[in-house]
């Protein structure tokens, strides 16, 4: 990561091991949200790898036909705020999946920065297993900052963990995968093991989706220009 850093011509730095390196996929969730911490902190773009995007794969299937994680792949690659790299063979990619990470002209949609786990899932009890796994990136707007924030279940606990996040005061907050929207001051959910969740959060004072928003991708709001954060 040092090196990269010195270097002034990085496109993105890669902050987990190859896709599939691990049995359980989670062991590559926390260490790419853990990484990026520091990938940010240096000022980097990350790349999560490749991934499947193929969901609907049963248990007698070849191990290249797709992944039943092939969505979490997807957003987590989607809030990298790099590449984003689609790894199947031929007749096998699901465009339904694919297409949630970008526009209609493949353009990524924009964040502020890479998608990464909280304080409270790296030190403290937090770090324990049993919790779930927090991570948060922002979007700046000219209305303010909106936050997204994903829970995820990587704890090697096979039971079902409740858990939630708190945010400063009372906030719009959009449930991706519900599509339903209300006003709290925290997010709470249950979720079995490799589970996840996503929600978008509105900044202070911001009471719904704002019009440009687009609840079919991954990125609902994306992050201005700088040139229109200027004017």
């Amino acid at each position: 990561v040092r090196t990269a850093a010195d270097l002034d011509r990085i496109v993105a730095i890669r902050t987990c091991d190859d896709y599939r390196f691990a049995d359980d996929p989670a062991f590559l969730w926390r260490w790419f949200l853990t990484v990026n911490r520091l990938a940010d902190a240096l000022g980097l773009t990350v790349f999560k790898d490749c991934f499947f995007s193929n969901a609907a794969v049963g248990d007698d299937s070849d191990a290249i036909d797709g992944d039943r994680h092939a969505e979490l792949e997807a957003l987590l690659s989607a809030l990298s705020g790099g590449p984003v790299g689609i790894g199947d063979r031929v007749g096998r990619t699901d465009r339904e999946i694919v297409m949630r990470t970008c526009d209609d002209d493949g353009r990524l949609r924009r964040v502020d920065r890479p998608v990464a786990a909280v304080d409270d899932c790296l030190f403290g009890q937090g770090a324990n297993d049993d919790r779930l796994t927090w991570a948060i990136t922002t979007a700046t707007r000219p209305d303010g900052v909106w936050t997204y924030v994903v829970a995820i279940h990587a704890s090697s606990d096979g039971s079902p963990i409740g858990d939630g996040f708190g945010f400063d005061g009372d906030r719009f907050v959009y449930d991706w995968r519900s599509g339903h929207g209300r006003v709290s001051d925290r997010v709470d959910t249950d979720l079995g093991p490799r589970d996840w969740a996503l929600w978008v959060v509105a900044p202070a004072g911001v009471a719904s989706l704002p019009p440009d928003a687009d609840p079919s991708r991954y990125v609902v709001v994306e992050s201005a220009h700088p040139d229109d954060l200027a004017r």
